[in-house]
């Protein structure tokens, strides 16, 4: 049975089913993060951090992210001693520094947390797994400079069309490294280089959701009834949050 560690430094829903699903085939090695909890711990009113595995298979590094949930400054995410792209990194070099301990057969990290880890597990030949979740920074790129151009005052909110030149070297340096890539979707993994999608075992695994347990019956909708919106995603143009603001505008009454 191969032994499988997995690491993010915030975790969300589809690590949490993917740590679930490995722990049930006593394929899970460790799932190492900053602050998380399993479902066995005291800390449970902590939903946001809790795993659907017992808390002895999380291992911990809750410093740099507590430093950032308590710290707020105005430089740019890459530059702030509290920001997300430190405390990726900082858990990066955590993992890596481990890995002869932790001995998996398969690492499995996420883009912006994967350089030293895969860098080490490459030298301990284990198998380095990679999960793009979002398109390639080229294509992201791109995309994001063309709503900056559409949406000017939200450009503030387009971070990632301006990631230092270290960090982009970084996430091509873990693509080159990975042993196998995985993608929520054919959009993604088309966004990959063709040269590294050639090189590499590449898959499409779709990100899922829970099963709809209620309809609503159209026929009993009221024509003058309130309208609800639900915006979900991040409060960013990247998510199109000023196309939903324009769209409201046009509707009657607004």
């Amino acid at each position: 049975m191969k032994s499988i560690l997995m690491s993010h430094p915030t975790g969300n829903n589809f690590v949490n089913a993917l740590l679930e699903e490995l722990f049930k085939k006593k394929q899970l090695n460790k799932f190492v993060t900053t602050i998380g909890f399993g479902h066995d711990s005291i800390f449970k009113g902590l939903n946001r951090r809790i795993y659907n595995i017992p808390d002895k298979y999380i291992e911990k590094h809750i410093w740099a992210e507590l430093f950032r949930l308590t710290k707020r400054t105005n430089l740019s995410y890459e530059e702030r001693l509290a920001s997300v792209d430190k405390v990726y990194e900082s858990l990066d070099r955590q993992v890596s520094a481990n890995l002869q301990k932790y001995k998996p057969h398969i690492i499995h990290c996420y883009e912006d947390c994967s350089y030293h880890t895969f860098k080490k597990g490459r030298d301990l030949g284990i198998i380095c797994s990679y999960e793009l979740p979002i398109a390639h920074w080229m294509t992201t790129r791109r995309l994001l400079s063309e709503e900056a151009d559409r949406y000017p005052d939200w450009k503030s909110t387009l971070e990632n069309r301006i990631e230092s030149e270290e960090k982009l070297i970084r996430k091509e340096r873990e693509l080159e490294l990975s042993s196998c890539i995985t993608c929520p979707s054919e959009f993604v993994l088309k966004s990959i280089p063709q040269k590294i999608r050639q090189e590499k075992v590449c898959q499409i695994s779709p990100f899922g959701s829970p099963k709809i347990t209620k309809v609503i019956d159209k026929e009993n909708i009221q024509k003058n009834s309130e309208i609800k919106v639900l915006f979900v995603g991040s409060m960013t143009q990247r998510k199109g949050l000023a196309d939903v603001f324009a769209a409201m505008k046009l509707l009657s009454g607004l």
